[in-house]
């Protein structure tokens, strides 16, 4: 699924608006909207920007080639799907990594996307526990999906092999080589 169809659905989600809802209020067809999140069809970036405008988003390019956090997360979810967690790690891994190899603008503009849930809280949770670190580290604005997801204060709730990746990623971070990350 390319990733404005990933933007898409967040937006919409984020929204609280349904395929449907979506279709009426942009006078476009649900079916195209249906096509279009589940990657199946292209649509032209004029019919994208009048969608996300319907619901008050607006399509941004970041110029990085890090990971978002909602591509993160679906990227995690896939390879938890599959039983794979180890694989899920490394993706948690690479996108903590690449948020630290970012300036604070970018990592804030990777991280502002609310990402779509793992299906696993856990593992949900050690994505919002990385931007955390991350963005407060520097004292940068921190997205507002990182209240919506769960208190942060319930992270010892996190275990097992989210747990023990959440402390790769951010063990990773503090020890970066990156001269971005000196601060």
């Amino acid at each position: 699924m390319p990733n404005t169809a990933h933007q898409l659905r967040a937006a919409r989600q984020t929204s609280g608006m349904s395929q449907v809802e979506l279709a009426k209020a942009s006078a476009t067809d649900q079916s195209l909207i249906s096509h279009v999140e589940s990657g199946s069809r292209d649509t032209r970036t004029r019919t994208l920007d009048r969608l996300m405008a319907t619901m008050g988003h607006q399509m941004v390019a970041i110029d990085s080639v890090e990971l978002t956090a909602l591509d993160a997360a679906i990227r995690m979810r896939r390879w938890l799907a599959r039983q794979r967690p180890n694989d899920a790690g490394r993706e948690l891994h690479d996108f903590s990594a690449g948020l630290w190899r970012a300036d604070d603008a970018t990592a804030i503009a990777l991280t502002h996307s609310r990402p779509p849930t793992t299906e696993h809280l856990d593992w949900d949770m050690a994505i919002a526990g990385v931007v955390f670190f991350r963005l407060d580290s520097t004292g940068a604005p921190k997205p507002s999906w990182l209240n919506e997801i769960g208190q942060l204060e319930e992270a010892e709730e996190v275990d097992g092999d989210a747990l023990r990746w959440f402390g790769v990623a951010t063990d990773q971070s503090l020890t970066s080589p990156h001269d971005s990350h000196a601060q």
